[in-house]
């Protein structure tokens, strides 16, 4: 079993790739949804490591995708391959990457693409310099075709912890964490933006959460 914390990191050569799959939902008449068997999405989003976990446009025609790094970086004298961002635009019903985004650095892992704000602004995870310590949420504005410099996300939202997974759906920004406490390992928690900032990180309770990492 891969471990998504790992992000990949050093461990690629001895676990099993992610990829990105996609099924049909058959129904949501029940208290769950029924979905149909998961198939590959794209060939041409793959790589011969990790792709995953991405995220679409409103417009459906871009993504913004994570994939391991080709770049080689020694650590510690191994190499080590580092998660990193990339842009992905449908034309003619294929997806293509055409781009590694600015704000990479093969020194430090990128991952965790969300959309927000109409699209013009994507929040990720790093361990780059600047954050709370272990991995954090940033975010980047986007002015046509250039990307502003990451700013962390919000004042009350990482930890010296791990933040990760962010989601956004409804006025509400969902994520994992192991820094705010919690039932134990990572747990969900949401929050809204009011009044200019990102309001304190909520648990989303033992129905959700666990003792292991959710």
């Amino acid at each position: 079993e891969y471990n998504l914390n790992n992000w990949g990191e050093e461990s690629w050569k001895r676990n099993g790739f992610i990829n990105i799959y996609a099924a049909d939902i058959l129904n949501t008449l029940s208290d769950s949804a029924v979905v149909g068997p998961s198939k590959i999405f794209s060939y041409k989003l793959m790589t011969d490591d990790h792709s995953g976990p991405i995220c679409f446009a409103s417009n459906g025609s871009e993504a913004f995708l994570t994939q391991v790094s080709h770049t080689k970086a020694k650590l510690f004298g191994k190499e080590t391959f580092k998660p990193q961002l990339y842009r992905a635009t449908l034309e003619n019903k294929k997806w293509n990457v055409v781009e590694k985004l600015a704000m990479n650095d093969p020194e430090y892992s990128f991952g965790h693409p969300c959309l927000i704000n109409g699209d013009s602004v994507l929040i990720f995870v790093s361990d780059r310099p600047g954050g709370k310590g272990g991995k954090d949420l940033f975010w980047v504005e986007r002015a046509g075709d250039t990307w502003s410099e990451p700013k962390v996300l919000g004042d009350s939202l990482n930890s010296s912890g791990d933040e990760m997974f962010p989601t956004y759906h409804d006025g509400k920004l969902y994520f994992a964490s192991n820094g705010h406490g919690g039932l134990g390992g990572l747990d969900m928690f949401y929050t809204e933006f009011k009044d200019g900032n990102w309001v304190a990180p909520r648990n989303l309770g033992d129905m959700i959460n666990s003792s292991g990492d959710d």
